[in-house]
């Protein structure tokens, strides 16, 4: 899947690179080609961390600073993280068109991504966690959204990977190691 990103070029780069490096389901560009999906990076206010249509995906950078500075996650990841998850809400309603934007809110545990919540801020813990409960995988699968599902599984994998070797750089070059 083409991915045309759009936005201030200082967000809209490291995106595309970094995205491009995680995954290869999708190709994250700036140049707009037939059939890709827009992308927009925004600084919109609003409590979720993305939002999407059957036409669009929008993620947004309000208060992503101190979101990441929590997760410990590098903004391009964070960037990545919730494209995937638009991408997922995109796919399910193009592939689904009985469905309503509204019914993939999702009332789950607290840790989990796709859960609802009323603040931006109350996302800092399942970005440090970067899980994914069980419904959400089934429900998903079950709307034919299995593989952008295992594509964000893939790209969380990495960025605990790379999180966990920098955490143990920095205890390793602390004071008394």
């Amino acid at each position: 899947m083409e991915v045309t990103v759009v936005g201030e070029d200082q967000y809209v780069w490291p995106l595309c690179l970094r995205a491009n490096r995680l995954q290869v389901s999708y190709h994250f560009g700036t140049q707009m080609r037939p059939g890709a999906l827009p992308l927009f990076v925004t600084h919109t206010q609003g409590r979720g961390l993305f939002t999407a249509s059957r036409n669009s995906v929008r993620v947004s950078l309000w208060q992503s600073a101190g979101l990441c500075r929590y997760a410990g996650l590098a903004l391009e990841d964070y960037l990545v993280i919730c494209s995937a998850l638009g991408i997922i809400y995109h796919i399910a309603l193009l592939r689904n068109p009985w469905l309503k934007e509204e019914d993939l809110l999702h009332n789950g545990p607290p840790e989990c991504l796709f859960t609802s919540r009323d603040l931006k801020q109350e996302y800092a813990f399942p970005l440090e966690h970067m899980f994914i409960c069980p419904s959400c995988v089934a429900f998903f699968a079950s709307l034919e959204a299995g593989s952008e599902l295992e594509t964000l599984t893939q790209v969380m994998a990495t960025i605990r990977l790379k999180r966990g070797k920098v955490q143990d750089e920095v205890r390793q070059n602390s004071p008394g190691h």
